[in-house]
């Protein structure tokens, strides 16, 4: 939710300058951030920023699992670790998050019922929607879908994760990419971890 207005205003700055939005898992954008193929990337956390600078979001997520408007758990507030453990389950499939979700499920982690794991909730979201499984994503992914045909509901406990604005470190750029990094770094008032 906070790409479009930080193209917006750089754009207002620097009319010329285009953008190209690529979508794909933090692994994936990480492999194009090494070939030179992505200059700045937003990724959800847990991933390794070793090899990074970065600005952290302020902003956290939280995960949901989403559901057909018709499914048993879709009549609940919210769900826990117990309500997941008999139902067919999508999972995220960077084995990172993977693990943050595990820790959420404790023991009953290894008993799930996991169908299938998927790198984009676009994907998830057809399968949900046709009744195949319920499937673990972050909110923010969700929110111009119908809900007539897709509903969701929170963790319980919640379950929260960050995301990071990333560039490679000791990267050359070019002037626009570097314009748009000291952009970032100032708009999101946060320091360069």
């Amino acid at each position: 939710q906070i790409l479009p207005e930080l193209f917006r205003r750089f754009h207002e700055r620097y009319p010329n300058v285009n953008f190209d939005l690529y979508t794909a898992s933090a692994d994936h954008i990480k492999d194009r951030m090494e070939r030179g193929l992505t200059d700045v990337s937003l990724m959800l956390e847990p991933v390794g920023m070793e090899k990074y600078d970065f600005v952290r979001l302020e902003r956290r997520e939280r995960w949901v699992v989403v559901m057909h408007p018709d499914a048993p758990l879709a009549r609940l507030e919210y769900v826990t670790p117990e309500d997941l453990k008999s139902v067919p389950l999508i999972m995220p499939r960077r084995l990172n998050v993977q693990s943050e979700v595990a820790s959420w499920f404790g023991d009953d982690f290894k008993r799930l019922n996991i169908l299938f794991t998927s790198n984009l909730s676009s994907s998830s979201s057809v399968m949900v929607h046709h009744k195949l499984a319920y499937a673990m994503i972050i909110e923010g992914s969700i929110a111009f879908w119908d809900p007539g045909k897709i509903t969701y509901r929170p963790l319980h406990p919640a379950l929260m994760a960050s995301s990071v604005l990333a560039w490679k470190r000791q990267q050359p750029f070019g002037a626009a990419a570097s314009k748009f990094i000291a952009f970032c770094k100032e708009a999101l008032n946060s320091k360069t971890d």
